[in-house]
């Protein structure tokens, strides 16, 4: 079996965040630098897996303002959408 990678991981992380209510929806996710301190991973890593999850819409940028947990309506990723579907209604 093939390991997952740090990103990987940084992406469950915050998708952990958005379905236990820690990251809000429309609301704005905290900095790369406090995002890498929680979840113990570094900036670059933190950056790549918002990448990621900012290409399946669930979190969006705004320049000069911040990145977003954008509504559910607009994602794109199943496995997100299943797995806040499962769990707790999001704030």
């Amino acid at each position: 079996m093939i390991g997952r990678s740090r990103v990987d991981e940084v992406v469950d992380f915050l998708l952990n965040g958005i379905e236990n209510g820690t990251f809000s929806m429309e609301e704005r996710i905290p900095s790369e630098e406090a995002l890498a301190e929680l979840s113990g991973a570094s900036r670059l890593t933190v950056r790549e897996a918002t990448k990621v999850l900012a290409g399946q819409r669930v979190l969006k940028s705004v320049q000069g303002s911040g990145t977003y947990v954008a509504p559910v309506e607009e994602w794109l990723s199943i496995d997100a959408l299943v797995r806040i579907k499962q769990g707790t209604p999001v704030k």
